[in-house]
């Protein structure tokens, strides 16, 4: 079973697509659900002004991101894109879109951290991000929400917006993003897993951009794996793997 592939309407002479969905697909890069405790855009070790994480906690989230050292040769390591305005503003509609306060699914004092995005010769991107609640109440709370289908729902959407921000100077035409919640295994106290889908069409060739998106609450910590393709294939035996490092590695530091 895969996970990812791109699908042409015929023979492509760019196998990892042309270059304007090459372009869109790096103006992209970084895209991670605003799910965790502080909604999945802060890179480690760097923290905002404004809020002050536990410091065990934050380090705790740390010891649980993925390394270069666990993908196979090959793979390469770009910095987490850095929390701004925009993610602020992001995470304020998610909650909006899903019809619950924004204290509900975020709090900003919580402990997270992310991983590098990770990136296959093949343009396979995978990442995750690990959060650390003081309130493990609290975090069941959140996660209740974002198993809900509209939390989904609202995912494909504010994906279809970045996708369509970074497709402006482009030569594109972008479908309209699908969304389904996948079977796979369970990890931690609970866990949710879903696929986000956007056709593109290019150059006369047709593609699909499919992104997977795996969140896993264990106590009072969370690890939101994701993986991007527009090429490659990962099949559910290798993310599983992936997830199952991050899950394992935050067990052993709670």
């Amino acid at each position: 079973m895969t996970y990812f592939a791109a699908h042409e309407t015929v023979a492509s002479p760019h196998p990892r697509g042309p270059p304007g969905v090459l372009s869109l697909r790096r103006k992209q890069r970084g895209f991670r659900p605003r799910s965790c405790p502080r909604g999945g855009k802060l890179s480690s070790p760097t923290l905002r002004a404004d809020v002050e994480p536990n410091f065990e906690d934050q380090k705790i989230a740390e010891t649980a991101l993925l390394q270069l050292s666990d993908f196979p040769a090959g793979w390469e390591a770009q910095p987490a894109k850095d929390e701004d305005d925009d993610d602020d503003e992001g995470k304020k509609e998610i909650a909006t879109c899903v019809g619950v306060p924004y204290d509900q699914l975020y709090d900003d004092s919580n402990a997270t951290a992310n991983s590098p995005d990770f990136t296959s010769p093949d343009d396979v991107e995978i990442s995750n991000t690990v959060g650390v609640a003081g309130d493990e109440t609290w975090l069941a709370e959140a996660f209740e929400v974002t198993s809900r289908p509209e939390y989904r729902n609202c995912m494909a959407k504010s994906m279809q917006k970045v996708m369509e921000d970074g497709a402006e100077d482009e030569d594109l035409e972008l479908g309209e993003v699908t969304v389904n919640e996948l079977s796979f295994e369970q990890h931690g106290d609970e866990s949710v897993a879903f696929r986000v889908t956007m056709p593109i069409e290019s150059s006369g060739f047709s593609f699909e951009y499919v992104g997977d998106f795996v969140i896993v609450r264990i106590g009072r910590g969370q690890v939101v794996t994701t993986a991007f393709s527009l090429g490659g294939t990962v099949d559910a035996e290798d993310l599983n793997g992936y997830v199952q490092l991050g899950v394992s590695r935050l067990q052993d530091a709670l």
